[in-house]
């Protein structure tokens, strides 16, 4: 088992995207000073990478939504910077494919996106502009047990990948989410950084969910379902060195609110989850 040691991304990191900002396509509008805005009218900032929502009518028309949080609500990352906030459900999108070019500002064994969906996903670790490593992931899961299930069962896309680069302490990863002709690809997270080893996984991972949905039965015995978002739940055992436990439990417990990539098995795409550490021992 390993976790993931995420690299921070930047203006200066992320250096190249082919999502403008503001992304007319999605509808982002910049805010611009002297403009008169009503309630619920959305607006980005380029200069922080995020939405704004106005909560007032008529809010003041010279102080930007950041620094008004009175008459301005933020929303959430604009459709560029999405795939690098901590939430699976904000999503970059963008029609036939995303490509990204990030500069980490040091080395980088692993890169992990979740909250895919999409056809494909291709990494190119680039050094003085020259192609080093290459590796395309197909998301599609077909998932069958026998040729009825084969022939007749619709087939689904995997929704997470993580690729092992190769060691350079100066390189530009290039990352391209092509989605299925004519479609969109999304994008929910991108975390890169440094694998940092648990220990070895035992038998007996507890995989599921936690669902948000709201399931109410009112007198007469209806019942309405809401069907609302969940998250994924890893229980593990792990063993660990002797040697190794203190350095472990350290540093685990700086990760305790840094949402991350936690991995049990590369293989098992099942115990690929991002979030944080509930608890340990």
């Amino acid at each position: 088992m390993y976790y993931i040691k995420p690299v921070t991304v930047t203006n200066s990191v992320l250096t190249a995207s082919n999502i403008d900002e503001p992304d007319l396509s999605s509808g982002e509008v910049e805010w611009v000073s002297g403009t008169d805005y009503n309630v619920g009218d959305e607006v980005i900032r380029t200069a922080t990478h995020k939405r704004y929502e106005c909560s007032i009518k008529n809010p003041d028309k010279t102080i930007a939504p950041e620094l008004n949080p009175d008459h301005w609500i933020e929303i959430g990352q604009t459709n560029k910077w999405a795939m690098f906030d901590t939430k699976i459900t904000t999503k970059s999108q963008r029609r036939t494919s995303i490509i990204v070019d990030i500069t980490p500002p040091s080395v980088c064994s692993k890169i992990a996106f979740i909250g895919v969906d999409a056809a494909s996903i291709k990494v190119d670790v680039i050094v003085g502009g020259s192609i080093v490593y290459t590796s395309e992931v197909d998301l599609v899961d077909v998932g069958v047990s026998d040729w009825w299930e084969y022939f007749y069962l619709d087939y689904s896309y995997s929704h997470r990948a993580i690729f092992t680069l190769p060691t350079y302490r100066s390189c530009i990863i290039r990352a391209t989410i092509t989605a299925e002709t004519g479609l969109k690809a999304r994008c929910g997270a991108v975390i890169l950084g440094k694998q940092i080893e648990i220990g070895d996984s035992l038998l007996g991972v507890r995989v599921g969910i936690k669902d948000f949905s709201t399931k109410e039965t009112d007198a007469f015995g209806d019942t309405v379902i809401v069907q609302r978002d969940y998250s994924d739940k890893m229980a593990i055992d792990v063993a660990i060195p002797t040697s190794r436990i203190e350095y472990v439990r350290d540093d685990l417990a700086t990760m305790r609110a840094t949402p991350t990539v936690f991995v049990g098995e590369n293989e098992q795409k099942s115990t690929i989850i991002f979030g944080f550490l509930y608890n340990f021992k």
